[in-house]
Order: structure tokens, then C-alpha cells, then sequence
């Protein structure tokens, strides 16, 4: 692998070789002046670290600095089978469909999967210049707007498409059931959560989580069999940069051929302040879909998609209780204002509405 998992591998020789291999058109760089890993940028397989570089030649527009993305060293060389997947959907979403794509992504320079390890190795435009935000805050109603405009654009653009049938590195829940949790996972974890005492649920919260301990087989049952687009499905604050009003989107390891309304619901479930969500989820929803029809989707009503991002929503509901790593013991133990489990607290939040409880009882 031309670039590894430590700061010490970029070098001038590697990060050019790398370009080169990936067919970049940046000029060669003549040298690294400053190595900075990025606040917020240690995820879950992978670091990002700013680098300042020295071109051997440059123009107005070759960038002062680039961001490249390495895996992390606990995971290399050989990370698991499921980590291999997420870095070949990220590499090759930026290979394939970055350039497609009506969203504003980070340009990707160099995209690379090593075939020995299946670690991937990424290289993009800095995005410092633009507006970020941490897990801990939310967007505001603007913000999230834009972003379902955009989403709108970039979900139309696949609909349906013939194409995705090709992509065979995305994420496809309908076959593998990739990232998502069992109904025995929800049957068995849901008594746990509320036995711990970790959030004070309302009579709605438990009544929903009851009836999914249960129906959780008939939401994916309807989740698998919706018009499928290119979804982002990991759509947090971290990973939406603004500027201003105009959002750019970043980590697609996560990538799936799904329906467009698990972005829906993870964005204004998880992105909103949660005592926001029930009153401006309506009309955001109303808003995406009138751009998804100004685009050119068909055949798909308003009711369907407000009913598919309240279940959509009970996905979610499951991957964060059930995939995430949260010790619901130990944060029963500590106030709100010292926890980190932020996701968490506003999924929770957006399944207490009388919406999503009549969506699944309807099944």
C-alpha cells in the first residue's frame, strides 16, 4: 500500500505515486511542510489528517493543502471482512459516482483500495474553509433544508435506475441485511435499555419499543421493497460541512442501494434539536418531496414517503440501540450535560410522536 496507516507514510515519493496511480491532475508535490490529524477525524476504521504541501509547479487554482484519509493503525493491515466493504463503498463511490453526482461531495484526488489488504487509502480537497460542527450540535431548520434539497436532486438523479443493479460494492439490505439489527437483536436489547434507566422514556417511547420487539421483521419487510436510490444512510452533523446555505457531504462508507427516506429520517431525526423535530419534520418532508417531483420522480405519493421515514426511523432507532457501542448502565449514572450518546438521545426523541406509532401499527 502506496500510503499506510500512520503520518510517517506520507511522503512526497508515496502521496505522488498515489496521484499518479489514480489518474489525479494535481502536479507533483515537491514537499510535505505539515502534518495535522483532523479534530473530530479519528472514526471508526479510519484518520484524517491535514496536509500542507509545496507543489513542484502550481496555479491559482492548486490547493495550499489537501486532506488524506488513512486507515487506522489498530485495523491495518488486515481489517475485517465488514471494514474492507465499507472502504471499497467509499473509494468506489468517489470513483464512480462522485463525478455523477448533483450533491457537492469532497473532490476526491486519489481513490485507492489496496487489493492485498482491502484497506482503502483517499485523498480529497479541504473542506477547512467551510463550516463544520460537532455530534453535540445541531442544524438549524435552514440547514437541514438545504440539505434535503440537495438530497432531492441527488436521489431523483438514481431513482429507480437500471444503474444500480451494476454497483455491486454498494450496500444492499435487501439481500445481505447489511447494518442492520436482528429482531432478536431488538426483542432482547429493548428490556436492557429500559432496565438501565439511561433516558426517561414516555408511555409513546415504550409502547413504540414494545411493538417493535416484534415488528421490527415487518419494517424492514417494507424498507426492502421501496424504490431504491443512492443512499448516504449516516447522515450526522459531522458529516455536513456548509458554506453558508450550500452543504457538501463527506464519509460514504456507509453508501447504500436503499430508499431515499432512510436519508430523510436520519437527517432530520439526528441533525434537528430534538425539541424541533416534531414540529418542523412535516413540512421538511413535504419540501423534500416536492423537489423529488421537480425532478422528475413519478409514481410515488406524499403519504408513501411520510410513512416510509416514520419507519425508516425505527431503523435507526435499532442501529443506534443495537449496533452502537453505548454502555446504557454507565450513562444512567451520569447527567445528560456529561454524556455522548447525542444520536442516540434524538432518535429517541423523533420516535416519540404519534406519527411514527400509527405508522407501525398499521402493519
Amino acid at each position: 500500500m502506496l500510503v499506510k496507516a500512520t503520518p510517517e507514510e506520507i511522503t512526497p515519493a508515496n502521496l505522488n505515486d498515489l496521484l499518479r496511480l489514480c489518474g489525479s491532475d494535481l502536479p507533483p508535490i515537491k514537499s510535505v511542510m505539515g502534518i495535522a490529524p483532523l479534530d473530530g477525524g479519528n472514526g471508526y476504521m479510519a484518520q484524517s489528517y491535514r496536509l500542507e504541501v509545496e507543489w513542484e509547479r502550481s496555479s491559482g487554482d492548486t490547493p495550499a493543502s489537501l486532506v488524506a484519509k488513512l486507515p487506522l493503525p489498530r485495523i491495518f493491515p488486515q481489517p475485517q471482512p465488514d471494514m474492507q466493504r465499507m472502504f471499497r463503498r467509499e473509494a468506489m463511490f468517489h470513483s464512480v459516482i462522485g463525478p455523477a453526482t448533483p450533491l457537492r461531495t469532497a473532490k476526491a484526488h486519489a481513490s485507492h483500495v489496496d487489493p492485498d489488504t482491502g484497506a482503502a487509502v483517499l485523498v480529497f480537497e479541504d473542506l477547512s474553509s467551510m463550516r463544520s460542527f460537532r455530534d453535540n450540535e445541531s442544524l438549524t431548520e435552514e440547514q437541514v433544508a438545504a440539505c434535503l434539497t440537495d438530497l432531492a436532486a441527488h436521489h431523483a438523479k438514481f431513482w429507480q435506475s437500471p444503474e444500480l443493479a451494476t454497483f455491486d460494492w454498494l450496500g444492499y439490505p435487501r439481500e445481505t441485511k447489511v447494518d442492520e439489527p436482528s429482531q432478536q437483536d431488538f426483542f432482547d436489547g429493548w428490556p436492557k435499555l429500559v432496565a438501565s434507566g439511561a433516558y426517561e422514556l414516555s408511555s409513546a417511547q415504550l409502547h413504540l419499543g414494545e411493538m417493535l420487539r416484534t415488528k421490527m421483521d415487518a419494517v424492514y419487510d417494507v424498507l426492502h421493497f421501496l424504490p431504491e436510490t443512492i443512499t448516504h444512510t449516516d447522515l450526522h452533523q459531522e458529516n455536513i460541512f456548509f458554506d453558508g446555505l450550500s452543504p457538501a457531504f463527506i464519509d460514504w462508507q456507509l453508501a447504500e442501494r436503499s430508499p431515499g427516506a432512510k436519508d430523510v429520517a436520519k437527517l432530520t431525526a439526528t441533525c434537528l434539536p430534538p425539541e424541533r423535530v416534531a414540529g418542523a419534520r412535516p413540512q421538511l418532508i413535504r419540501d423534500y418531496y416536492a423537489e423529488l417531483v421537480r425532478h422528475g420522480v413519478t409514481g410515488y405519493s406524499l403519504k408513501e414517503l411520510e410513512t416510509h421515514v416514520e419507519l425508516a426511523t425505527c431503523h435507526y432507532v435499532s442501529c443506534m440501540l443495537f449496533l452502537g457501542d453505548y454502555d446504557y448502565d454507565a450513562n444512567a449514572k451520569l447527567p445528560m450535560s456529561e454524556r455522548t450518546d447525542f444520536s442516540c438521545q434524538r432518535v429517541l426523541a423523533a420516535a416519540n410522536r404519534d406519527e411514527i406509532i400509527a405508522a407501525v401499527e398499521a402493519l
